[in-house]
């Protein structure tokens, strides 16, 4: 089944509604970026895309084949193929539920289709790792249109929800001078929300910015500076003690990067119907992007 199907030029979505396979394709070729989502793709499915994007058959077969373990490989002439697992823990019946998320990745389009097991997809066994990973990607692709003065690196930590231990190992291994950890919070615009505990927050509004704790002010003032000049909405949640993102563990490993946190909002968190506005996620990867350009040889992120 097609979840959505979307053309995008200059970080901005050319239509609201779902293009068909066929424009979107014609559209990637003549330029921009095309974003196709698809939930358990059949055979015909996949033969309709690997036409009209042109992907080699061999991947095609691949995304198709039940994978015990993540991999990721490249096919000549072809995208690049990511297999992700999800994994969700389910309290009520004790026991694990899995999930696996293809991803066909190239220059101008990605592609993703997934299955899973079990009723919840949870915030760490699909959305919040779903919506980090394509605001990432979606930040890279912006920053390959127009190259900024630093480097940038994307990483998907692993254990977010037990010990910080991907978060802890990567940000050692790159060291980082200023880090933003990009997740998933809480929506408020339900009956039966929240407010008091996770503020004002509704699905489309762009994204969420923290103040306190974990997140560094000077970071958390240049996010500011940077949603302003893109005239991007934001809100702000506050949090006094742990954040319970990665940026916990960014902020004390190595040499204590400078740390930020980009959240998404997301309703019905931990329930079977977690939702999401794409719109959002467009907002937040323009948002990273503008951050990111902002950055100079003169820039000191010390308070």
């Amino acid at each position: 089944m097609i979840v959505d199907c979307a053309h995008y030029q200059d970080g901005r979505r050319s239509t609201q509604d779902p293009a068909s396979i066929e424009d979107a394709a014609a559209a990637s070729r003549a330029g921009g970026f095309v974003w196709l989502g698809l939930f358990e793709p059949g055979i015909a499915e996949l033969k309709e895309v690997r036409e009209a994007f042109g992907l080699h058959e061999l991947a095609v077969e691949d995304a198709l084949t039940a994978h015990r373990r993540p991999k990721m490989d490249n096919y000549t002439g072809s995208a690049r193929l990511i297999i992700l697992r999800t994994a969700r823990y389910d309290d009520e019946e004790e026991e694990v539920d899995f999930g696996t998320i293809s991803v066909f990745l190239a220059p101008t389009f990605i592609m993703l289709g997934w299955t899973f097991a079990g009723a919840g997809l949870g915030r760490d066994g699909f959305t919040g790792a779903f919506a980090g990973f394509v605001v990432a990607l979606e930040t890279l692709r912006l920053l390959s249109e127009n190259r900024p003065w630093t480097n940038v690196v994307a990483l998907a930590a692993a254990q977010e929800e037990i010990s910080y231990a991907g978060a802890f190992t990567a940000a050692f291994k790159v060291d980082p001078t200023v880090a933003i950890a990009i997740d998933v919070t809480h929506a408020t615009d339900y009956p039966g929300a929240d407010k008091k505990q996770n503020d004002e927050v509704s699905l489309g509004s762009g994204p969420v910015f923290t103040r306190g704790s974990s997140a560094n002010p000077v970071v958390y003032e240049r996010l500011v500076a940077a949603a302003n000049s893109a005239e991007i909405n934001f809100t702000v949640q506050g949090s006094a003690r742990q954040t319970w993102t990665d940026a916990d563990a960014l902020v004390r490993s190595g040499r204590g990067p400078a740390t930020g946190i980009v959240s998404i909002p997301t309703r019905y968190m931990h329930s079977p119907n977690e939702t999401i506005a794409v719109s959002d996620l467009d907002a937040c990867a323009r948002v990273l992007a503008e951050f990111v350009h902002q950055i100079d040889n003169n820039t000191d992120f010390r308070p």
